[in-house]
């Protein structure tokens, strides 16, 4: 099976220096996660790898949603107005903003959840995870 038939850099190259000046909160990016954690790298953003591989693996899914939505945004972008084409632009402009809407909602209410449980679960002291008092 062919690829697309282009090579463009994956986003996280793309904006390197804009990721690298956002601050980080010290929380897993992952919304089902939100564990706390310390980055070693600027860029660190999960606090494992499984945590990046689920965040991936759900950016994939809905970028596979909005995928020939934002081709059609693409080819109608300069069509004549009221025309088929300017109505289909409209559509899947209509449909990615519908869903990246929904996602992000949707990724808020996952992260809250998993924050407040975070907050719940005991604390452990520095005796008991392995350091001296």
């Amino acid at each position: 099976m062919a690829g697309p038939g282009f090579e463009i850099e994956p986003w996280e190259i793309f904006c390197d220096f804009e990721e690298q000046i956002r601050p980080h909160d010290g929380l897993c990016a992952f919304p089902d996660c939100r564990a706390p954690f310390r980055a070693v790298k600027a860029w660190q953003r999960y606090c494992c790898a499984e945590c990046r591989r689920a965040d991936q693996a759900e950016a994939r899914r809905v970028g596979h949603m909005i995928a020939r939505p934002v081709l059609i945004m693409r080819e109608t972008k300069h069509a004549k107005p009221r025309t088929g084409g300017a109505l289909l632009n409209s559509s899947a402009r209509r449909y990615v903003d519908q869903v990246a809407s929904r996602w992000r909602e949707a990724r808020t209410v996952r992260a809250r959840e998993a924050e407040a449980r975070t907050l719940m679960a005991p604390k452990l002291s520095t005796a008991a995870a392995g350091e001296r008092p």
